[in-house]
């Protein structure tokens, strides 16, 4: 079975929820905290282009392999998101990675907007 190697979990990262709360009008405001902060592989998954409204839009996938833990849902969620290198990543689905041994490693893809 492959162990997990610690140097290979050398990115630091924050899960962060979505919560609300009311600004100084008392209106609701989405705002983000940071859930959890943990060291993580980071793997480029590839890039895509779309059309935007009137330009193109490029989004980069990536992969984020955590250790196993029970506080991120197996299940994506919108009102979570990664935060890393100073940009936002849309948790798009997270699984055990199959060459772990179970429960030992997550694997998080996730999406950012390129600028």
């Amino acid at each position: 079975m492959a162990q997990i190697a610690a140097g290979r979990l050398d990115r630091r990262i924050a899960i962060q929820s979505a919560t609300e709360v009311a600004d100084a009008s008392g209106e609701p405001l989405q705002t983000w905290a940071t859930t959890v902060t943990l060291w993580a592989s980071y793997e480029e998954a590839r890039g895509e282009e779309h059309p935007g409204a009137d330009q193109r839009v490029a989004k980069r996938r990536v992969l984020f392999g955590i250790r196993y833990r029970t506080d991120v849902a197996i299940t994506p969620r919108r009102d979570r998101r990664i935060v890393f290198d100073s940009r936002n990543y849309d948790i798009l689905a997270v699984h055990e990675d199959a060459r772990f041994p179970r429960r030992s490693r997550l694997t998080i893809e996730a999406e950012a907007r390129a600028e």
